[in-house]
């Protein structure tokens, strides 16, 4: 009797230890997958605002960063390393702090119509967060 509970209990150990591991990475799933489309959905005239996305623990960044980057690809690798420490019950804030942010979401500053990044990004979320935890599921 005592070494089925010793199995059961190592049973359930193992499965504690892979839906922790679900858990985590799921949640880091979803923070790579919604700052990739904010980033997508971000317009590239000069790729300022692409890369501006800006990912971290805690609370929001309160800078503007000069960095440039068209096609999203070093913002998006910059976001995978961030992401990549997170646990969960951490809150992470993915921020563009430009000037003009409301604009490209709301008004379609020098673009027409507005890119809505963030509204768009929302308007996925049920679905990146459904993926990321399809992806990740215990088996």
């Amino acid at each position: 009797m005592a070494n089925g509970f010793a199995s059961f209990t190592k049973q359930l150990e193992e499965f504690t230890k892979k839906a922790d591991e679900a858990m985590t990475n799921t949640f880091r799933d979803i923070v790579v997958d919604v700052g990739g489309k904010l980033i997508t959905f971000s317009p590239v005239l000069t790729g300022r605002f692409r890369g501006n996305w800006q990912m971290s623990v805690g609370s929001p960044s309160t800078q503007s960063l000069v960095t440039e980057d068209k096609e999203g690809t070093a913002t998006l690798a910059q976001l995978r390393i961030m992401a990549a420490t997170l646990h969960p019950g951490e809150v992470a804030w993915i921020v563009n702090n430009l000037d003009y942010g409301k604009n490209v979401e709301f008004l379609g500053w020098q673009v027409t119509p507005p890119y809505q990044p963030v509204r768009r990004t929302l308007a996925e979320f049920e679905a990146i967060a459904n993926e990321a935890i399809a992806r990740n599921k215990v088996k």
